[in-house]
């Protein structure tokens, strides 16, 4: 178990829960009475709907709250499109709708109404993971976190907020006009839950795991209620989730340190070039303190078009 423990890690991969919510007291709530707790005009649920219980409550109430951000089988190409937005094909599955707020108010809502009508659910960030089910469900709410799209960069603190709907690629664009880079995916179409299951860096040999630099998770609890964890806070759950994946929480937000700037050494696509590449980097890192720990890696990059890339960071 250790071992497996250990691979999944160093992978970044993290298992997204299908919640199964417990009422908790609010099956007996009049619905009428939660939905204008939720400000949802009552008048929009039909009443069949009204009598049941489950995953088409769910998506009925999600739908009144924000019909642009439920979609349904019945919706054809756009409900494909989001279904399938998983960087395998092993991964989608058929939810029977998928709600994609764009603000944490939102998931919470999401996570209330889960929890009212007794739907099973599932949590999508990047959907990154080739496992079926780790952020997917077949017949119950998928909710899609792709709308978090927050990037904020505090020059003073010099550190990074950033929202789970991003990909690595949409935070390194962003910081390195900062003249910044943080410790994340190696791959730029990575999710941020990376940080919640260790995470390996190129930058891991000098400042380990992807989650040892962030500095607080911003969460959305079973309850719906939201907190922001971190070592001075809440910080059972700031280490929990540092390799626990969504078990504690939906991390919707991040802080992370800085890390310097990002450049690249690049060369043409012919093999005998590539030793050129990394001996040409490691010529140059030698004599630096920690630009020799940097985990080299070739891989395809949009930088040079028809070339291959090494990344390098420079202090």
């Amino acid at each position: 178990m250790r071992l497996i423990l250990l691979a999944l890690l160093s992978l970044g991969v993290t298992p997204s829960v299908v919640g199964r919510p417990e009422p908790q007291g609010q099956e007996a709530q009049n619905l009428d009475e939660f939905l204008k707790l939720n400000d949802i005009a009552p008048a929009a649920i039909n009443g069949d709907t009204k009598q049941t219980r489950g995953v088409q409550l769910a998506c009925a109430i999600l739908e009144a709250s924000n019909q642009t951000a439920v979609v349904f089988p019945s919706d054809g190409e756009l409900y494909t499109q989001i279904g399938n937005a998983h960087a395998s094909a092993t991964a989608p599955k058929h939810p029977a709708c998928i709600y994609t707020p764009n603000d944490v108010k939102g998931v919470s809502l999401g996570v209330k109404v889960a929890t009212f009508a007794q739907a099973e659910f599932a949590i999508r960030s990047g959907g990154h993971s080739p496992m079926e089910y780790f952020a997917n469900i077949d017949g119950g709410l998928l909710i899609s976190l792709a709308g978090i799209k927050t990037l904020e960069y505090n020059a003073d603190t010099q550190t990074q907020r950033s929202g789970f709907g991003n990909l690595w690629q949409d935070v390194y664009r962003y910081v390195n006009a900062q003249g910044r880079t943080v410790v994340g995916g190696r791959t730029g179409t990575v999710g941020l839950a990376l940080t919640t299951g260790g995470g390996l860096s190129h930058f891991s040999n000098a400042y380990g795991w992807a989650a040892q630099n962030v500095l607080s998770y911003e969460m959305v609890l079973a309850d719906g209620s939201t907190i922001t964890a971190s070592e001075k806070e809440h910080s059972d759950l700031y280490f929990a989730v540092k390799a626990g994946s969504n078990n504690f929480g939906i991390v919707t937000h991040m802080a992370t340190i800085h890390s310097s700037s990002l450049e690249s050494v690049c060369y043409c696509i012919i093999y005998g070039l590539i030793c050129h590449c990394f001996a040409d980097y490691k010529d140059l890192a030698k004599d630096r303190e920690r630009e020799h720990l940097v985990l080299a890696q070739l891989g395809w990059l949009e930088l040079v078009p028809g070339a291959v890339c090494l990344g390098v960071r420079w202090p």
